[in-house]
């Protein structure tokens, strides 16, 4: 897969290298180069006007939502479509036949695992020229607010031999001659299936780079810089865990006491009793000698000495022998447990 991947050119150079017309989109200060892009956020990417014909940089969100979806949101991932599926798919199918684009990349990044451990490496061509992925878009429409989202896909294929060491799948790079091509929508028999292939190994270069680059906020010209492949993996910092609250614990009773009534005599039916006098349990637990109510029980045997305790607001029956659990949550007034 291509999940992420990276571009410095600015509006100059891809209007000169992709041919466009319109670059006041990249006025907007939220497109400057990025070092990071990540799924879900808006990049630019090249299509033809359909109207002029022309090609236009248009910014779409990554991650493609069909125009046919109820909401925005799926259950699986769009950022890539698999070329084995492009015609079987519902998704795919009709933005292969008429909606298909170029997104502009000087280099991506994977993480192949090094030594049992994942490791950051980034890939572009040798020359170090800007490329293209063969990108798929559609237009999606809220029908009850009227906004209209666009959004893309990259096309990946079975990678050559030289990156299969790193990644199963890869993305279509098309070449600068083949643009047009690929832009230009088309019917079932003229489609360009043999432009989903993969890029020629000899053309291109990797380089381990530095782990940072795993966190979608890190976007800066540092994490493209090359780490030497013997560099120790950087350590993540553990969280700290605050240890658990003690809470005081007060005794309200002296002696302890014994019960011996079944089950059923212990638990209200189905708990939808929600007030139960603890009188039942051959208990008087308030120091003024009144029953309290309980709201919640949990238990699973009776039969068993018990003690009452309270932690401020929190009540419960502790037992000697470990089979038994009852526990009472409110807070005690005048002996009387008020529900939360």
């Amino acid at each position: 897969m291509c999940g992420r991947y990276g571009r410095r050119a600015d509006k100059q150079r891809i209007a000169e290298w992709f041919r466009t017309h319109n670059t006041n989109v990249f006025d907007d200060p939220e497109l400057a180069p990025t070092y990071n892009a990540a799924p879900q956020t808006l990049q630019p990417v090249i299509r033809l006007n359909s109207e002029t014909g022309e090609r236009e940089i248009v910014l779409m969100k990554w991650g493609l939502v069909p125009y046919w979806s109820k909401t925005v949101k799926h259950k699986y991932s769009t950022i890539n479509a698999n070329a084995d599926h492009l015609t079987s798919s519902g998704v795919w199918r009709e933005p292969f036949r008429h909606r298909r684009c170029l997104v502009p990349a000087d280099w991506f990044y994977e993480w192949p695992v090094v030594d049992g451990e994942k490791q950051a490496h980034a890939f572009n061509l040798k020359d170090g020229s800007p490329f293209a992925f063969a990108g798929l878009w559609d237009r999606w429409k809220d029908k009850k607010t009227g906004e209209v989202l666009e959004s893309f896909a990259i096309v990946t294929v079975e990678p050559n031999e030289w990156m299969s060491k790193y990644h199963d799948r890869m993305g279509v790079i098309i070449e600068p001659r083949n643009y047009q091509r690929w832009l230009e929508p088309g019917e079932v028999h003229s489609l360009p299936f043999d432009l989903l292939r993969p890029y020629p190994e000899e053309d291109m270069k990797s380089w381990r780079v530095s782990d940072k680059v795993g966190n979608t906020r890190n976007n800066w010209a540092e994490l493209i810089e090359p780490v030497p492949d013997d560099a120790p993996k950087s350590e993540k910092k553990t969280k700290r865990t605050k240890p658990p609250k003690e809470l005081p614990t007060q005794r309200l009773i002296d002696q302890d006491f014994e019960t011996h009534r079944p089950l059923d005599d212990l638990l209200p039916s189905s708990l939808g009793d929600q007030r139960k006098p603890a009188s039942n349990l051959g208990l008087w637990g308030s120091p003024s000698g009144l029953p309290c109510h309980m709201r919640h029980l949990s238990i699973s045997l009776s039969n068993s000495n018990a003690d009452f305790l309270r932690n401020g607001s929190f009540c419960t029956i502790s037992t000697s022998r470990p089979r038994i659990a009852l526990e009472l949550r409110g807070t005690i007034v005048n002996g009387l447990e008020e529900p939360r």
